[in-house]
């Protein structure tokens, strides 16, 4: 009987989320109880996953971005870093 995948889709469901909050890999997998090389092993496997994992990493970056440019509208030093 073949091994069961070490991330279901839960596992999978959790992890994206918390990327998408901030957290790194790591955090995300010790959130989930895995080895932060289970996450990198289980994308290269899994497309789908590894497509949702990258728009997870972008989406925290995006919404700082986003908050920069809307207060940098009202003072220049908000965007000056």
């Amino acid at each position: 009987m073949p091994r069961p995948p070490a991330l279901d889709d839960e596992k999978k469901r959790q992890i994206v989320t918390l990327v998408s909050a901030g957290l790194s890999r790591l955090a995300a997998a010790k959130f989930v109880g895995c080895a932060v090389s289970t996450i990198y092993r289980t994308a290269k496997k899994d497309a789908a996953f590894a497509a949702e994992l990258d728009r997870a990493t972008i989406q925290p970056m995006l919404f700082h971005l986003h908050n920069i440019q809307k207060h940098a509208e009202k003072s220049w030093r908000a965007s000056a870093w």
